[in-house]
């Protein structure tokens, strides 16, 4: 049941990554990073917490070469400041849902 989320997790990447990368060459959308907040949302919501941070790692690092690639990395400040807040909802978005799927009773994979 564990590998299954990374598996999960990894797929979700794959394909949103290649979404926003094909989105990016037409017209950069300004909200791309939603399409990975989904992903987190469904990973941790039907796995556990691990999973949805591994593909929380994707996004930080697809986002990068989004933004680097439409050329919004000519503002540094601006890159880190889209990223880094994207990561803190992110964190903050999965350790909420964790704490409501153990509060509700639902079974939580336990590490090893």
């Amino acid at each position: 049941m564990r590998a299954r989320g990374f598996v999960f997790a990894s797929c979700y990447g794959l394909v949103a990554s290649l979404a926003a990368f094909g989105m990016s060459k037409a017209h950069p959308l300004s909200r791309f990073n939603d399409i990975f907040l989904l992903g987190i949302v469904l990973t941790v919501y039907l796995f556990t917490w691990e999973p949805a941070v591994y593909l929380l790692s994707i996004a930080v690092v697809a986002s990068a070469y989004v933004l680097r690639r439409v050329g919004v990395s000519a503002n540094l400040l601006q890159s880190f400041y889209r990223i880094g807040s994207f990561a803190v909802l992110s964190l903050f978005v999965i350790g909420l849902l964790h704490r409501l799927k153990i509060r509700r009773g639902a079974p939580v994979l336990q590490p090893y």
